[in-house]
């Protein structure tokens, strides 16, 4: 996987890598491996942006004897990589899980194996200085009507409309004005505008207004079992997440499946970069 992510300013370039180990199904050594490597070192190491090359690389980097992973490090030091992960990763107790960086390069620090993964390989944690972009956030104005009584908004009202003296109005549009305004006030007492700052999140276009409708239903799902906390409630959400998450991957697989369908030659090289995290479409 090859990706740039941008927060701000900053910009990183991250390349995730996956060599399975020799076998008979897979008949391809570490010298064969080094030399496409290297091509692809060639081919991002000047990119613009910090660099983390990440992934599981299953050489014995850790093993100072083993020539294959010497051959390893000096390629990345020719190339003014730095490995990070110090300490085994994989149940074996072999560093196999590796993060390179540019040696120039001082982004990343408090690296951590975490063991804790239902896994035989470790996970690797670690702080890096790029932030999270922050999120567009919009205002918004609604009323809360749920707890509203509605014997004292109706009572508001009347007081309303006998304190203008509606009933010797000779104009209708006088008399609708006044019943608006008295409604409007009332409503304002009873139920007055509550801001609420939101966080703006671009919807998928594959996602639809059917889906939507399906999310409301099953949010109601769960905020049901988390207020009842029945074995039966929890077991009618679960289900019910089931049956949203696979409508939602029906939806985007049709989706997808319509624009290369429709697509020619340039369209489909554009569509799989977007589908594979490349380039993004413009709109």
């Amino acid at each position: 996987m090859d990706v740039s992510v941008r927060s701000g300013t900053a910009v990183m370039h991250l390349v995730i890598v996956y060599r399975p180990p020799y076998s008979r199904t897979h008949k391809f050594t570490l010298s064969i491996f080094l030399v496409e490597f290297e091509v692809l070192l060639e081919s991002v190491i000047l990119t613009g942006g910090l660099l983390m090359i990440a992934g599981d690389f299953n050489i014995h980097v850790d093993d100072p004897s083993d020539t294959e992973a010497r051959s390893f490090m000096n390629l990345i030091h020719s190339y003014g990589l730095v490995q990070h992960v110090q300490g085994p990763t994989h149940e074996k107790r072999h560093t196999l899980d590796l993060v390179l960086t540019r040696a120039a390069d001082s982004w990343l620090s408090n690296f951590v194996i975490d063991w804790s993964l239902p896994s035989d390989n470790a996970g690797i944690h670690f702080t890096s200085t790029i932030h999270r972009p922050r999120p567009a956030k919009t205002t918004r104005k609604h009323r809360v009507l749920t707890n509203l009584n509605k014997d004292a908004l109706k009572s508001s009202i009347t007081s309303s409309l006998e304190k203008s003296d509606y009933q010797s109005m000779n104009d209708v549009n006088s008399i609708v004005s006044c019943y608006n305004s008295a409604v409007l006030d009332s409503i304002n007492e009873h139920a007055p505008l509550v801001e609420k700052t939101m966080v703006d999140k671009p919807r998928a276009p594959w996602f639809s207004c059917e889906l939507l409708e399906e999310r409301k239903e099953l949010r109601k799902l769960e905020h049901r079992w988390l207020s009842t906390h029945l074995t039966i409630d929890c077991q009618i959400f679960c289900k019910a997440r089931s049956v949203y998450n696979k409508s939602c991957d029906d939806t985007k697989a049709d989706y997808h499946r319509c624009r290369i369908d429709g697509a020619d030659q340039k369209e489909l090289f554009v569509i799989v970069d977007e589908i594979s995290g490349g380039k993004k479409s413009a709109s």
